[in-house]
């Protein structure tokens, strides 16, 4: 959709992305084949994406072409390239190895010893707090 009341009639990003939407609505769902791929062919795609990426940032002549291109379509390409900047397209991260020494056994035997600590140092309290009263107590009546 282009700006109206404007001689240049510029389209956004946003503009076209809502175009785009209202002319796949028209297209009825039997009529898209379905596209199914698995995490490896995501992968190995968007590896291939990122490599022809950055290959075509080595050719200004396609950045010239394309402008001229967006150009005579009445697309504003400041502020298109204003938008795309903030999308990043560079390598895709490395993936985590899971991590196969976890000692799951040892935790929980340290867990386990630790609160037995905790519950006897607990329980020392208690009793040295009792014995307080307890002496307290016998020295006020007199007992001790």
């Amino acid at each position: 959709m282009a700006k109206e009341g404007n001689n240049d009639q510029t389209a956004t990003l946003k503009q076209i992305l809502e175009q785009s939407k209202l002319i796949t609505t028209k297209i009825k769902a039997y009529e898209l084949p379905q596209i199914e791929r698995g995490l490896d062919q995501i992968d190995s795609q968007t590896h291939n994406l990122t490599t022809k990426t950055t290959q075509s940032q080595d050719q200004p002549n396609v950045d010239i072409r394309a402008h001229y291109f967006l150009s005579k379509a009445r697309v504003n390409t400041q502020v298109l390239l204003r938008d795309l900047g903030t999308i990043h397209l560079g390598a895709a991260p490395d993936h985590r190895q899971p991590i196969y020494d976890t000692d799951v056994e040892g935790y929980l035997t340290s867990e386990r010893t630790q609160t037995i600590i905790d519950v006897i140092s607990n329980g020392q309290q208690e009793v040295k707090y009792i014995l307080i009263i307890y002496f307290n107590y016998i020295g006020k009546m007199g007992l001790y």
